[in-house]
């Protein structure tokens, strides 16, 4: 009934917002109340905030949870509810709505309990054939959420491999799908990953390399970034029971992966709070020479027109705008680009996958999704136009 209730209120905004009104879509949720206190609710999560600075409504509670849920972050806000349900802020809380959350969140607790013992399986499985393993974004990401990283949404398991006593990366490949290819032969392997069905649920991607740049230049760039750290991330074990990269190698990696997505499909808020935390456990390390290190990597391949706007994001929604993440990195946030930035984040949720201007992309042929893929890729091309020419090219 909650859910109905939700999905009703969300068709009578867009049909609100529509064309025919002359008010653009890509701005999903115009209401600035509610807005601002699902911002809110993020930062009572994140420990930015004590309470609400209002009490919401009912309706707004119910699209605050529908928010939640396009952004895969319901177990997240769910942490600021078991801040917030004795205080007034939670008076008008729906009760059915209340314990939809409480079941969402313990369901995130177990499945993230579940994919951790599996990670730990997996690693020690591949270590017993012969490979070194790094658990990435996911799983790995969630492991510098501290009190939060069983309530962050599951996904598959991305696995960086290479075999014992192999320093190269264009000699590790082969090797990867050889061994793959001896378990599950009709696997077939993609520019960066093979599949790899070791458990019925969830997918493991095997990766030959953490992430590529876009083209041939800077693809040899990333390369030779992970080759010359590869023995920091495959020895950074987490007290999780497997190893995540390394924290400077993290901040590159992920960035390059949220600008890859924000580029090509779309991204969401779990985005911005996987990037908040794991920049979060590089300046908490007292090591200002490792995030001057970070920074400089970022700055020489490309990313820092990406990465000014997304703090700007950080501060607006998780920091409760104080840029205290953009002070410790001593970066100038773009706010320009960072409101197109969250704009187009709002509009289409996780991985685009909510943008209604490109909702038939997903069951559509293949030219029709790379015709579909050019239109939001030219929505980008204003403000971040080199990424997005990289783009078309790796395409």
């Amino acid at each position: 009934m909650v859910m109905s209730e939700a999905n009703n209120l969300l068709t009578l905004y867009k049909l609100s917002h529509n064309k025919k009104t002359k008010a653009p879509f890509y701005t999903l949720i115009r209401e600035r109340e509610t807005m601002k206190l699902f911002y809110e609710l993020l930062q009572v999560a994140t420990g930015h905030r004590d309470s609400l600075s209002a009490t919401p409504s009912a309706d707004e509670w119910v699209r605050m949870y529908n928010l939640a849920q396009q952004h895969c972050i319901q177990g997240i806000t769910f942490a600021a509810i078991d801040v917030l349900a004795k205080t007034p802020a939670a008076a008008n809380l729906p009760r059915q709505l209340l314990f939809q959350w409480i079941a969402a969140a313990d369901l995130l607790r177990k499945r993230n309990r579940k994919v951790n013992a599996q990670c730990v399986q997996l690693c020690d499985h591949l270590r017993e054939e012969g490979f070194r393993p790094c658990v990435l974004k996911g799983q790995g990401t969630a492991a510098l959420y501290g009190p939060l990283s069983e309530l962050r949404t599951v996904g598959d398991i991305d696995v960086w491999v290479m075999p014992h006593g192999v320093r190269s990366i264009k000699e590790s490949r082969p090797m990867v799908d050889a061994f793959v290819h001896r378990k599950f032969p009709e696997e077939k392997g993609a520019f960066i990953h093979i599949e790899y069905p070791f458990f019925e649920e969830p997918e493991v991607e095997m990766h030959y390399i953490p992430t590529m740049g876009g083209t041939f230049a800077m693809d040899r760039r990333y390369e030779r970034l992970f080759e010359q750290r590869q023995d920091a991330c495959f020895g950074n074990a987490t007290k999780m029971g497997f190893a995540v990269p390394e924290a400077v190698v993290n901040v590159v990696f992920n960035l390059r992966h949220i600008q890859g997505h924000f580029i090509s499909e779309g991204i969401g808020l779990r985005h911005v709070l996987d990037f908040y935390f794991i920049l979060k456990s590089l300046t908490d390390m007292g090591k200002p020479e490792k995030v001057e290190e970070a920074k400089r990597i970022v700055a020489d391949f490309g990313m820092m027109r990406f990465f000014k706007p997304l703090l700007w994001v950080i501060a607006e929604v998780v920091e409760n705008q104080k840029h205290t993440m953009a002070e410790k990195w001593d970066v100038e946030p773009d706010e320009r680009r960072g409101r197109v930035v969250l704009r187009e984040m709002l509009a289409g949720g996780n991985f685009g996958r909510h943008d209604d201007r490109y909702k038939d992309k997903w069951n559509a042929s293949i030219w029709k999704r790379w015709t579909t893929y050019l239109r939001l890729s030219m929505v980008r091309f204003r403000y971040f136009p080199k990424e997005t020419v990289y783009s078309w090219v790796f395409r």
